[in-house]
């Protein structure tokens, strides 16, 4: 699990990002640690980092802010452009 992640404002869901060796997914827990769904984010694991997750006000829409990564001196960066 990956430090990002947002509680959904009308219901009882909190959306997370889970990093695995092959991919990024968004995860949706219920309030007891149940997971409820998945989906994969379409960028291989070396390419973006997860910056942020946050819900519209209605529940409806959930951005998932990424940032790509920049690999120089064999170290991953988040690109500050």
């Amino acid at each position: 699990m990956e430090t990002c992640l947002s509680w959904r404002p009308s219901g009882s869901v909190i959306a997370l990002i889970q990093r695995l060796p092959n991919k990024h997914s968004v995860c949706f827990v219920e309030k007891n640690a149940l997971k409820h769904s998945t989906f994969d984010l379409p960028f291989a694991v070396n390419e973006v980092k997860v910056k942020q997750l946050s819900w519209s006000a209605d529940s409806k829409v959930l951005l998932v802010w990424c940032a790509p990564l920049e690999v120089g001196n064999g170290k991953a960066q988040v690109s500050t452009s």
